[in-house]
C-alpha cells in the first residue's frame, strides 16, 4: 500500500537524505587499497550515530552490519569483513539511514586506487544510465480501488 507523505514528512526525509549523502561523501574519500570492508562499515556506523540517525540495514533480518560492501562481481549486499580492497577493484556501498522514523537509503560504485580503462567505462556507464532512468521518472496517479 502507497503511503501519502505529508509536507513535514517530506521535509524529514529529504533532511536524511541530506545526512546519508554526507555520511556516503566521507565514505567515498576512505576508499583505497589495503581499507578492508570491515573498517568502512565501522566508519559508516559511526557518522551515522554522530549524525543523529541510525543504521537501517542493522539488524534488519538478521544483518550484521551498517553497510553493505561489495567487490568486483559480487551480488549486493555482501557482509563487510576483513577482506581488503586491491588496486583496481570495483567496491559498491549500499548504505541505509533510519531519520526522525524515516528511512533513505543510496549506493554507490567507485573504483579503489589505480582502475584500469575498462573499469572506469563500466562505473561511467552505470551512472548514466541511473541518470536516464530518473530523467524518465514521472509521477503516477493512484487510484482508489
Amino acid at each position: 500500500m502507497v503511503s501519502i507523505k505529508s509536507q513535514e514528512e517530506i521535509e524529514i526525509m529529504a533532511e536524511g537524505g541530506k545526512i546519508l549523502a554526507g555520511v556516503m561523501a566521507e565514505l567515498e574519500k576512505k576508499i583505497r587499497p589495503g581499507i578492508a570492508t570491515k573498517e568502512l562499515n565501522e566508519f559508516a556506523e559511526e557518522l551515522i550515530f554522530k549524525s543523529g540517525g541510525k543504521p537501517s540495514f542493522k539488524g534488519y533480518g538478521g544483518f550484521p552490519a551498517a553497510l553493505c560492501t561489495s567487490i568486483n562481481e559480487e551480488i549486493v549486499h555482501a557482509v563487510p569483513s576483513e577482506r581488503t580492497l586491491k588496486d583496481g577493484d570495483i567496491v559498491s556501498l549500499d548504505l541505509g539511514l533510519e531519520y526522525k522514523g524515516f528511512h533513505t537509503d543510496m549506493a554507490r560504485s567507485l573504483a579503489a586506487g589505480k582502475a584500469g580503462k575498462e573499469v572506469l567505462e563500466l562505473i561511467k556507464a552505470t551512472k548514466e544510465a541511473l541518470s536516464v532512468g530518473i530523467r524518465e521518472v514521472r509521477p503516477a496517479t493512484l487510484s482508489a480501488t
